[in-house]
């Protein structure tokens, strides 16, 4: 499956033109079932999920699925909006689905779906781990890595002093800011840790 190209209109929200203009939820009448997004979130600006409700009209047999939709805005064209849709049996590597979505689909035998789910709970798993420990992390406190980081100044170092911390900005050694996917990454493949 390719992209399809086409113009959004400057102001409308990404859910909007999937739920509403698009036509990517419309279903034909004629199909054998009925469906119905029961929930949708657009994550990063890149990434469109939905928990699609599927009843068979016939057996009244129950299933709710994930679509996912990449998204890309292309600036100095007509066709400014680009997309790419799949459904989570597709094997997608989009795997930032939220969990209040997750937590709505049915279960289901599909492989794909299966490692689909499984990444995405890992990935939310991830990043509540990665918030407890930068809540843990007090001013003075130090986090140590098993190579040093090194800044564009040149300076480089394997331990950081928090010196600074106001929401998502993070102020190591009274001068350098680390990203904080940067950090998250360290954390989470346990090159980082607290030093105790």
């Amino acid at each position: 499956m390719g992209w399809l190209c086409t113009h959004k209109p400057k102001g409308q929200s990404v859910s909007d033109f999937f739920l509403n203009d698009s036509g990517a939820f419309k279903w034909s009448d004629d199909s054998p079932n009925t469906y119905k997004v029961l929930d949708s979130a657009f994550v990063n600006f890149s990434e469109f999920y939905a928990a699609v409700e599927c009843i068979n009209k016939e057996t009244g047999v129950r299933r709710v699925w994930a679509a996912i939709i990449l998204v890309s805005f292309e600036k100095e064209t007509y066709n400014n909006f680009c997309y790419k849709d799949m459904d989570e049996t597709c094997g997608p590597c989009a795997d930032n689905c939220p969990k209040r979505i997750l937590d709505l689909l049915t279960p289901t035998e599909s492989e794909y779906a299966l490692g689909w789910r499984a990444a995405c709970r890992k990935k939310i798993k991830d990043k509540d781990d990665c918030k407890k420990i930068i809540a843990a992390l007090k001013i003075g406190g130090t986090l140590n890595f098993d190579k040093p980081l090194v800044f564009i100044d040149g300076h480089s170092s394997d331990k950081l002093k928090l010196t600074y911390k106001n929401g998502r900005t993070l102020v190591f050694d009274g001068r350098y800011m680390v990203n904080r996917a940067c950090l998250n990454k360290h954390l989470i493949d346990g090159t980082a840790r607290l030093a105790v």
